[in-house]
């Protein structure tokens, strides 16, 4: 008689199993893996946005504010002002507009996990934002489960793919050949 031995070490499934490599098996190694790969999408995000906003202040953004926002929010005012004003194609409004509140609504779950204390030990994911208001401690707790981490995960990462499509509009193949070119200097 045969016995399936990966149903003999039934263990029970932590909310990082889905994004850490299998040798990585101490929990908080696994939360560690997450948050690198989440910030690691967010790094490429905010170049993106970056790239966007430096691309409509040299071409009028300077009817917004003189100087380029310094910080994710006003990043956001900035393109959403640019929109208001006409600064994005009308053709590339709509689009420009979704990836707008797409990141209005990503940004939030990156920063509870970033910059908030995480209790990797719980069957989810509890997350805790203290912040020191008017003299007085505020803590929030978020609770994400693993199919939560999971789709914001790919949310995120999906968006990333679509804002970079938006700001640099180029076929794979122009790509390429821009690649090409640069190499060669």
């Amino acid at each position: 008689m045969s016995r399936d031995l990966n149903r003999s070490r039934v263990r029970r499934r932590h909310p990082a199993d889905n994004f850490a490599p299998a040798e990585l098996t101490d929990p908080f190694d696994r939360a560690i893996f997450f948050l690198g790969a989440l910030t690691q999408v967010w790094t490429i995000l905010e170049g993106l946005i970056d790239r966007w906003v430096d691309d409509i202040h040299r071409n009028g953004g300077t009817r917004i504010q003189e100087t380029l926002p310094a910080s994710l929010d006003r990043a956001l005012d900035y393109l959403t002002a640019a929109l208001r004003i006409g600064l994005v194609s009308p053709d590339r409004a709509a689009e420009a507009e979704r990836l707008i509140s797409e990141l209005h609504s990503t940004k939030n779950f990156r920063h509870d996990f970033v910059h908030g204390l995480g209790d990797f030990s719980a069957p989810k994911f509890a997350v805790e934002l203290s912040k020191v208001r008017g003299g007085s401690r505020i803590t929030m707790r978020s609770t994400y489960s693993p199919d939560q981490r999971r789709r914001h995960y790919k949310r995120t990462l999906q968006l990333a793919h679509d804002l970079a499509a938006f700001v640099y509009p180029v076929s794979k193949e122009e790509f390429l050949e821009q690649q090409r070119q640069l190499s060669m200097r």
